[in-house]
């Protein structure tokens, strides 16, 4: 999945991680809100399957830092995945 975060910088700095919800689902592709750090919204079409879960419109998830990784996990943030 190609977000654009440089995986470094972001695990250092756990708060530049964006976090999102499902927009809209297409077929197998999800458009889905990506919130940055500064609180922008970007809109970015992603593979469903991407997801470790199987996702419905309106469903959140974040990424997290996994050793040297950066993880795509269903739910909101600091919730269980």
């Amino acid at each position: 999945m190609n977000i654009f975060i440089p995986a470094l910088v972001a695990c250092i700095n756990l708060t530049s991680l964006p976090y999102g919800m499902v927009d809209q689902i297409e077929d197998q592709h999800a458009v889905v809100e990506l919130i940055n750090s500064a609180g922008t919204v970007e809109y970015r079409t992603v593979s469903i399957e991407s997801f470790p879960c199987k996702i419905q419109e309106g469903d959140e998830f974040h990424f997290a830092c996994v050793g040297d990784f950066i993880e795509l996990r269903c739910g909101p943030r600091g919730g269980t995945s």
